[in-house]
């Protein structure tokens, strides 16, 4: 409930970006990119799509028309991280390699670094207070070693279970089950 991401489109990447959150740098206009070249490749994102749907490959000079969409520089990376929480509270975090597409491989539990957390927690803590629900924030990491923020998934997410060992997966589930009861217990108060 109350999600005020992705559920609400991707216009708050370019928001997080220019307040100076390491986000994939993200605008709407063309002109944010002045210092790429004409061939520079990126990618334009529909703001009110989901999961990768809709999204559109072009160098910079084929690039006419960018209403209703966000405009992200194709970037290079090793992989993709995903930090699961439950009500702003982590819970796991799984990797995949290579990106998730064309074809999704099976993830694996990620080893994070402290920073890494920090990262991901700091972006969990933006949703709203009222917010009750699972969050997935999915980061790309660059072949640098840096963690860019590429969407948070505040609404339904899917959560890749099948793909937890049997400890991460009952205690995710406790806790998933916890927070359902606490919250109709709230409710119904």
């Amino acid at each position: 409930l109350y999600g005020t991401f992705d559920d609400s489109g991707k216009l708050y990447l370019e928001k997080l970006y220019n307040e100076g959150y390491p986000v994939i740098p993200t605008a709407t206009t063309l002109s944010h990119f002045d210092s790429y070249s004409n061939n520079d490749v990126f990618l334009l994102k529909p703001i009110n799509g989901y999961e990768g749907y809709g999204i559109i490959e072009k160098r910079k000079n084929e690039i006419v028309e960018t209403k209703g969409f966000v405009i992200q520089p194709k970037i290079k990376f090793e992989k993709e991280v995903e930090f699961y929480f439950l009500n702003k509270e982590f819970q796991f975090v799984l990797e995949f390699v290579p990106s998730k597409k064309p074809v999704y491989p099976i993830p694996k539990l990620y080893n994070y670094s402290k920073e890494e957390l920090k990262t991901a927690q700091n972006f969990a803590n933006l949703c709203d207070e009222k917010f009750v629900g699972v969050q997935r924030i999915d980061f790309l990491k660059t072949i640098d070693g840096k963690l860019l923020l590429l969407e948070i998934g505040d609404s339904s997410p899917y959560l890749n279970l099948n793909s937890l060992d049997k400890n991460v997966r009952n205690n995710f589930l406790e806790n998933y089950k916890n927070m359902v009861y606490n919250y109709y217990n709230l409710v119904k108060e």
